[in-house]
């Protein structure tokens, strides 16, 4: 079964609102699963095409556990590629997750992403689990409620082999970040 994960989601969504000023897009090998569902859905050609791949491609960064490090490292690679976000009305949320097989280069990806949107005063999360699963929204009171939720989602490594989750509200830390103990 091909159909939509959350990077596609998100990019169908806010696409739009997205400007790459310079595509490069970096290690994308692990894409593969989003590309098969791009090239069988016939979805973003072209233009279209590299910035999903600049924007989802891996980073290279610091072999690090420190977060305000890495998060200054996606930041400084995604102002290179010229990346921002003009919405005031939905906002891109990314998980940022960390890639290190001991072997290769240690690289941080957007693990899991999804649509915040203000309804008067709660929001509402859009996100697409996996491709088989149907799309949910979730309603929170507080930007807060919405880090811990992804936190509580995607801070699996209870070894502490690689470094927390950082949560992205388009190009800069989400203000509400923290771990959770």
């Amino acid at each position: 079964f091909v159909g939509r994960n959350c990077r596609i989601t998100s990019f169908s969504l806010m696409g739009d609102f997205i400007t790459v000023k310079n595509p490069a897009a970096g290690d994308t090998t692990m894409l593969f699963s989003d590309f098969e569902a791009i090239g069988k859905k016939h979805l973003f050609q072209g233009e279209e095409r590299k910035k999903f791949d600049t924007i989802f491609s891996y980073i290279d960064v610091t072999n690090t556990h420190d977060t305000k490090e890495l998060a200054e490292e996606i930041k400084a690679s995604w102002k290179k590629k010229g990346i921002s976000f003009h919405n005031d009305k939905m906002h891109m949320m990314s998980v940022f997750m960390t890639m290190d097989d001991g072997k290769n280069q240690v690289q941080e990806f957007i693990g899991h992403t999804g649509i915040l949107l203000e309804d008067g005063d709660h929001y509402l999360f859009v996100e697409k689990l996996a491709f088989e699963l149907p799309y949910q929204v979730e309603e929170f009171r507080s930007r807060q409620e919405v880090n811990d939720y992804l936190m509580a989602c995607y801070d699996k490594d209870a070894d502490g082999l690689t470094a927390k989750p950082i949560i992205f509200e388009d190009d800069q830390v989400m203000k509400e970040y923290r771990v959770l103990e």
